[in-house]
């Protein structure tokens, strides 16, 4: 959710799971006036020499890169071999351990064994733009333990930028220059639970029909049952806005208006659960 000109007026309390929808969030009023190396290291030796890995604050889900070598990958693993240059730009440079698994061809795959229980998941993938911008769709399918779940849409709609001088690099063009920003993150409610212990796979089949599909990683968690409403009388809900979670439309007039209704009358902001585009 890109809010840019909310943070002088409100104190945003937000739960925000890693899921396809909103569990649920209510946004309260303030009461404020105002030396080079020819190769890097590979993310496992990084991780395997991380004193610290285990300080930090406690989060709620589980990351698994899709490069670790306890994965089994017949897609292509791309990697960051080299010191970039400051024009440099690539997938494999915006990687969270620089490095990715690409899945070119039909069957190829990216299998992850489950350390713990989830029911939500987070891709961070990179499927093609269209040829003038805008974005494309793909689907990609998800098996578990060998049998077909679901498939995934993906989409590229709000990643791909390029190095337009004139738009300080945030043209949607292709014509305007070198890409970057290649990652976007897609979140769903699986429908088949995992467990400890299961196997996913990310497989590309005949029908998943983009040129490749791009994963950084995955992460996944229990995420827990939507939040009940405030308490009558003391919020607003985005629906009486507008906004409606259950369509494909964009969303950010309705719920701006619903904050500024909020912010003028003292109250709440209601998002019930949802998948609301902004």
């Amino acid at each position: 959710m890109h809010c840019n000109n909310l943070s002088h007026l409100l104190s945003v309390f937000v739960v925000w799971h890693l899921v396809g929808s909103l569990s649920a969030i209510a946004i309260e009023p303030s009461h404020e006036t105002n030396t080079a190396h020819s190769r890097l290291p590979a993310y496992e030796e990084l991780n395997a020499k991380d004193k610290n890995k285990d300080v930090g604050a406690n989060i709620p889900f589980i990351t698994y890169e899709a490069e670790d070598s306890k994965n089994r990958i017949t897609g292509k693993v791309r990697r960051l071999t080299s010191l970039p240059g400051r024009a440099d730009r690539s997938p494999e440079l915006e990687a969270s351990g620089h490095a990715y698994v690409s899945l070119e061809s039909t069957g190829d795959y990216l299998q992850i064994p489950v350390s713990a229980a989830a029911n939500a998941m987070v891709i961070r993938h990179s499927i093609p733009d269209a040829p003038r911008g805008g974005g494309t769709n793909a689907t990609l399918s998800l098996y578990i333990n060998d049998q077909h779940s679901q498939d995934i849409t993906f989409s590229s709609r709000y990643n791909w930028l390029y190095i337009d001088p004139a738009r300080n690099g945030q043209s949607n063009s292709p014509a305007s220059g070198k890409p970057h920003v290649f990652w976007d993150e897609k979140r769903l409610i699986l429908k088949q639970p995992l467990s400890a212990g299961d196997m996913i796979r990310l497989q590309k089949d005949s029908r998943n029909d983009a040129a490749y599909y791009r994963v950084d990683l995955v992460d996944l968690e229990m995420a827990p049952p939507p939040l009940a409403p405030p308490k009558t009388g003391t919020y607003i809900s985005v629906e009486q806005c507008g906004a409606n979670g259950q369509d494909n439309k964009d969303d950010t007039a309705a719920i701006q208006k619903c904050i500024v209704k909020a912010k003028s009358e003292g109250k709440s902001v209601w998002i019930p659960p949802g998948n609301y585009l902004q």
